[in-house]
């Protein structure tokens, strides 16, 4: 006799996750041309570098997921399901660290959550716009 385990899925999860994953696509697109956004958030480092960053929250918008996507003048793209409730709470979190470099700002990102998928270099003369 074999037994079959059903391991029940909210599928409201899936979904949600599905969604997080297109906005987080479709963030790191619009990041990765240079495009403008009214949602983009701009912070500028020490050493003069910046980083742009598009944001989802389920607490203000009504999207039911958290998501962020980041670039960084360098073209480095970061992304977490981190939830900052709203753009306000994102800018106070990112600025209140006072980063000094790019390579801070790295590692304070992976050590917090946040996937390095990769490296624009064709952005990086845009990024600090």
């Amino acid at each position: 006799m074999t037994l079959v385990a059903v391991i029940a899925v909210p599928w409201h999860l899936i979904i949600l996750s599905r969604k997080a994953d297109r906005f987080l696509n479709e963030a790191t697109t619009i990041l990765s041309t240079g495009s403008e956004h009214p949602g983009i958030v701009k912070i500028s480092l020490k050493s003069g570098d910046s980083f742009r960053a598009l944001l989802e929250h389920s607490c203000c918008s009504g999207a039911g997921f958290d998501a962020v996507a980041i670039q960084t003048s360098d073209g480095s793209i970061y992304h977490s399901r981190n939830n900052y409730c709203g753009e306000e709470g994102f800018h106070a979190a990112m600025t209140e660290r006072e980063f000094g470099s790019l390579p801070e700002l790295e590692n304070y990102l992976l050590e917090n959550g946040y996937t390095k998928i990769g490296q624009n270099t064709g952005r990086q003369a845009t990024a600090a716009t």
